[in-house]
C-alpha cells in the first residue's frame, strides 16, 4: 500500500512538472510555478525515506532483518502520508476552479461585442459592434487618415495618381 502510494505521488509529480498543472480535484486545479513546487514536492518522499532509513540502520539503531524492519516501514508511511497530505492541502487552498477562470479577451472580442439582450431561440452568434459612446464621439480622432481629393482641382504635377491614368483620361 505504501508502495502504491509513493509510486502514485511520484507519477502526479511527474505530470505536474511536465504540464505545469497540478490537479487536485476537478473543482481545484493548481497551474504555473505553484503547480512546479507541488510536483517536486510529490517526488521527495522516496529520496526522503531512503535516506532515513539509511541513516538509521548505518547508525544501528534499526536492525532491518529482525524486529526492527516494521520500524522501518512506519516512518516510511509517516513520510510519504505527510507529504500526500501537505501537498494535497497546499493544492486545495492555491487551487482555483478551471471552468470560473476567466479568460483573456482577444484583440477583436475587444472591438466586438455580443448583445445579451438577443432572444435565447436566436442562434445568431455573429459579434456585434460596440455602441459608441458619447464621450468618444466628442472627442477628436486622431488616428491618420488618407488626404480625401478634390476632383474639382487640377492635377498637379507631384500628383502620383497621375502615373496610374491612362493618356485618354487626362
Amino acid at each position: 500500500m505504501i508502495l502504491g502510494m509513493e509510486i502514485g505521488l511520484a507519477i502526479y509529480g511527474f505530470l505536474a512538472l511536465i504540464r505545469g498543472r497540478f490537479t487536485v480535484s476537478s473543482k481545484k486545479v493548481v497551474t504555473g510555478t505553484a503547480a512546479y513546487v507541488l510536483g517536486l514536492l510529490s517526488l521527495c518522499p522516496i529520496p526522503l525515506a531512503f535516506l532515513i532509513a539509511l541513516v538509521l540502520v548505518s547508525s544501528g539503531k534499526v536492525d532491518p532483518e529482525g524486529n526492527d524492519k516494521w520500524v522501518l516501514v512506519g516512518v516510511e508511511a509517516g513520510i510519504v502520508i505527510g507529504f500526500a497530505a501537505v501537498i494535497f492541502t497546499i493544492g486545495a487552498m492555491l487551487g482555483t476552479d478551471p471552468a470560473k477562470k476567466k479568460r483573456k479577451k482577444r484583440r477583436y472580442e475587444e472591438a466586438y461585442e455580443v448583445e445579451d439582450d438577443r432572444d435565447e431561440n436566436e442562434q445568431d452568434d455573429r459579434p456585434r459592434r460596440k455602441r459608441r459612446r458619447e464621450e468618444d464621439e466628442l472627442e477628436e480622432d486622431d488616428r491618420p487618415r488618407r488626404k480625401k481629393r478634390d476632383y474639382d482641382d487640377d492635377l498637379d504635377d507631384g500628383d502620383r495618381n497621375e502615373k496610374r491614368r491612362k493618356p485618354w483620361d487626362r
